[in-house]
């Protein structure tokens, strides 16, 4: 097998795997491969010409500790059905990350379909998501226009939905469409707890949409997508009609996403990716970015299956980080996995819950001071 880092090795046939694995339309896919995708960004695996899978690794900016960090994003990474049950998920996964070291990236991400698979491979849920909690009796009146429908699966609501989607998304300077099969299982129940979608329309059009439930007293909001301010004022105007029945409106959303819980319509922070997963890279790197957070003197013991160059000892001196040998070594002090030292560094897990749960063995108190539960979480950017 070999690998290709060209988007124009085939570019039919890349697309041609693209639409059989994610039922994207022809118009997505070809300004994917057209516009999107940079050459050196669709890394693709072969066997005796055919091909056996494919993934696009992009590029994002994070914000983290202030500092402008750059991101690897793997996108698309799908199998052909001939070449299923060999494990080319993970070797292409192995290879965009050291694709994405070599390009001097700290971290990679995505959006999964299945969680469970890529947190075998390091991955763990950025889980940014904070649960602002609104009191109904103190959210403002907004102007509604139009009518408000519980949305059910069929073809033209998913066209509406998508539609609002990429309106949104657009706005946002990111051009991205879910698949049909993504809308289906939302509009089954099948995440949140049976969460449904509730279309707004004007004028006999689809303009905007807010995906939420009710539990007990409580409204929960986990998506509003709109076209324009007055869908958005519309939609606002929609939850407030529920403080008859509800005392608390709960939006479960990015902890730096200030767009909805200040129900403003400055968009500058919204973060896109909620569900995302996220694994380090770069360990070395990542280590001496939170360096001056870190207990100086401390020995490191780092664990990675995947990707062999982030496994060592590491030492925390006061202006650097040291990878050390074995031999050269003394007492190790911490010793913890990559996916753990993710979730540590991204507010997910607390050091001693890390501990709690056996994930991290030794002193937790080398990560205290860089790893809370409440300030580490990253801002997504677009260019």
């Amino acid at each position: 097998m070999e690998f290709f880092l060209d988007r124009n090795k085939h570019t039919d046939i890349l697309k041609s795997l693209w639409k059989t694995c994610f039922y994207d339309d022809s118009d997505y896919i070809n300004w994917c491969f057209g516009k999107r995708f940079h050459d050196d960004e669709v890394l693709s695996l072969w066997e005796d010409n055919r091909l056996c899978a494919m993934s696009a690794i992009l590029s994002y900016d994070f914000i983290i500790k202030s500092t402008l960090i750059d991101c690897g994003f793997i996108e698309g990474l799908c199998t052909a059905p001939t070449f299923r049950m060999r494990h080319l998920g993970k070797k292409v996964t192995a290879k965009a990350l050291s694709i994405m070291k070599n390009r001097g990236q700290m971290f990679g991400m995505l959006v999964p379909f299945h969680t469970d698979y890529y947190e075998k491979l390091g991955f763990s849920l950025m889980n940014y998501l904070k649960k602002t909690t609104v009191s109904m009796d103190k959210l403002p009146r907004f102007i509604f226009d139009g009518n408000i429908v519980e949305a059910h699966n069929s073809g033209d609501t998913i066209l509406s939905l998508n539609r609002i989607y990429q309106s949104y998304m657009k706005e946002n300077s990111c051009f991205q469409s879910r698949s049909p099969i993504f809308w289906e299982n939302v509009l089954a129940g099948a995440t949140f707890g049976g969460a449904k979608i509730y279309l707004l329309y004007r004028d006999n059009m689809a303009t905007g949409y807010v995906y939420m439930h009710v539990d007990r007293d409580e409204l929960h909001v986990y998506e509003i997508c709109y076209t324009d301010p007055l869908a958005y004022s519309s939609l606002l105007a929609f939850l407030k009609s529920y403080s008859s029945q509800t005392k608390k409106l709960v939006l479960t959303l990015a902890d730096n996403d200030s767009h909805f819980s200040d129900f403003a319509f400055e968009k500058g922070s919204t973060t896109l990716f909620p569900y995302a997963m996220v694994r380090i890279v770069d360990t070395a790197a990542v280590l001496d970015l939170y360096r001056d957070s870190l207990k100086k003197g401390s020995l490191i013991e780092v664990i990675d299956s995947l990707c062999p160059w982030n496994n060592g000892l590491f030492l925390v001196e006061e202006d650097r980080i040291v990878l050390s040998s074995y031999e050269q070594v003394g007492k190790i002090d911490v010793t913890v996995d990559v996916k753990t030292l993710s979730n540590l560094f991204f507010g997910v897990l607390s050091p001693k819950e890390a501990k709690a749960r056996g994930v991290l063995s030794g002193d937790e108190t080398v990560f205290i001071k860089a790893c809370t539960m409440t300030g580490n979480y990253a801002n997504l950017l677009f260019d």
